[in-house]
């Protein structure tokens, strides 16, 4: 009886170990694969970060239309009203 529960405790250990060694085999091919690919958090901090860039420099270049539009139409009235006056 002692004999056969040894028996299989060590059928079972063998199956454990031949597990653990397809695993650790498995891995070390995922990780071989995938050595250059980012985690999905690292991947949506990086989106993120573009995504915020983007929108300020769409704000920053907006802001410099608008100063770019607002000199432009004080420069053309201060030019008419200077032509203006040199005709009267």
């Amino acid at each position: 009886m002692e004999t056969l529960i040894a028996l299989k405790k060590n059928v079972i250990q063998k199956e454990l170990e031949q597990i653990q060694t397809t695993i650790q085999k498995e891995q070390k091919k995922f990780f071989i694969r995938n050595k250059y690919m980012q985690t999905t958090s690292q991947y949506q901090k990086r989106v993120n970060a573009a995504i915020k860039n983007r929108r300020q420099h769409m704000i920053e270049r907006a802001n410099y239309m608008k100063q770019f539009r607002l000199s432009a139409s004080f420069n053309l009235t201060d030019h008419r009203l200077s032509t203006n006056d040199s005709y009267k």
